[in-house]
């Protein structure tokens, strides 16, 4: 999706005729019948958005792994995933959907949609927390079994034979887990999660770092100033990450990186320029398996509530996670070092999965009230002991 208009119009589309679809595909006429006795021999899972959410669905990809073991495990999602999906060990093929527009969406859709019915799937588990068209996706694979979330605003659990509600109860890895235990897996939080395969973007990130003059010893900040692009609400100003890169830089003696998407290079730039030392731009310059190499190689990832917060907490290195339009009791980092800035107002949060993440606010002064001051003293605490030979996971 290109804007937050184009955002918009998508999800009034999927609300309007996802919902008459739903309806209409919860009519028995469109499954193949009962599920067949013992255990499913191809499973699939559909997760459209986003690689932060890919990474958070990590404990649930183990979990319906280890208990279906024999079963061919297939995974629908958006093009854009791509490189993260081929880090997935407990997914045996992806098919992908192009997400840029509605249009280009509904035409990938429309040609995916005889290979997946020709595949006979057993089970199907839909992981998207409020879009009607995975729903409907989900329906029309004709899977005797299918299982997704319900949600209290919409028909989306019609769709499936074994919905479940949706309830925020916990942090979102934890509400995925729910879906997989639906699915039959087993639902323990106890067991990690399989680590990201940054090891295998280290010749690349090594081959960049050399370019950029980053030596093996050099303390390593990254800052990642971007959002997604039609969820801009989501950013903290630009200003503010290069007076806190100034500020770390100095205090540390730190090498800043600020990375980004390609299509973000000029919000990355930005940050560089408005800084009085200088930083290092990786925007679009790194593969995924490179920039999570990079923010295992990093002291400290500060972020946007976006992916880099989820990847660099799941390779083991603080965050200082910035929120506001989303809440961080959904979709906050999860390792034990890790620190969230938010600061709530009345209105917050205004991007949820009720609202299918549109939202009317035009300035998120929720960013602003984060000061440069509050997060540098939390942050050279944290990093002060990360330096001092904390250990790291």
């Amino acid at each position: 999706m290109k804007s937050d208009s184009d955002l918009r119009f998508a999800r009034s589309v999927d609300r309007r005729l996802g919902s008459l679809l739903v309806r209409l595909l919860a009519a028995p006429a469109f499954s193949r019948g009962s599920a067949p006795a013992g255990e499913p021999r191809r499973i699939l899972l559909i997760k459209f958005h986003g690689i932060g959410n890919i990474v958070m669905l990590l404990p649930s990809l183990r979990a319906i792994r280890s208990r279906y073991r024999a079963a061919e495990i297939d995974l629908v999602t958006f093009s854009s995933n791509r490189e993260v999906c081929a880090c997935l060990a407990d997914v045996d093929r992806t098919h992908l959907l192009d997400g840029e527009s509605l249009a280009t969406f509904v035409r990938s859709a429309a040609g995916l949609l005889p290979l997946l019915r020709s595949r006979r799937y057993d089970l199907v588990v839909d992981f998207e927390q409020f879009a009607l068209a995975s729903a409907v996706l989900a329906a029309l694979t004709g899977a005797p079994r299918r299982v997704g979330f319900a949600t209290p605003s919409g028909p989306r659990g019609r769709a499936f034979t074994s919905p479940v509600e949706y309830l925020e109860s916990g942090h979102m890895s934890r509400i995925f887990l729910e879906v997989a235990q639906r699915a039959g897996a087993a639902l323990d939080t106890r067991t990690p999660p399989p680590p990201l395969p940054s090891r295998d973007g280290e010749e690349e990130l090594r081959s960049w770092a050399g370019r950029s003059g980053i030596g093996e010893r050099d303390t390593v900040v990254v800052l990642h100033p971007g959002s997604s692009p039609n969820l801009t609400l989501r950013r903290w100003p630009a200003e503010r990450f290069a007076e806190l890169a100034d500020r770390l830089g100095a205090a540390f003696d730190a090498r800043i990186v600020v990375t980004g998407e390609a299509r973000e290079r000029g919000l990355a730039d930005s940050v560089a320029r408005g800084m009085g030392s200088q930083a290092r731009v990786a925007a679009g310059e790194l593969g995924f398996t490179a920039f999570a190499a990079l923010c295992r190689r990093a002291s400290l990832v500060v972020s946007n509530d976006t992916s880099a917060v989820h990847v660099a907490s799941a390779v083991g290195t603080p965050v200082a996670g910035l929120y506001g339009p989303n809440t961080p009791f959904l979709y906050g980092p999860t390792g034990g070092r890790d620190l969230v800035f938010y600061h709530p107002l009345p209105c917050s949060p205004c991007l949820t999965n009720d609202n299918a993440k549109v939202s009317n606010c035009r300035r998120a002064r929720c960013m602003e009230l984060i000061t440069v001051d509050e997060v540098f003293e939390a942050v050279r605490a944290r990093l002060a002991g990360a330096l001092d030979g904390e250990a790291r996971p």
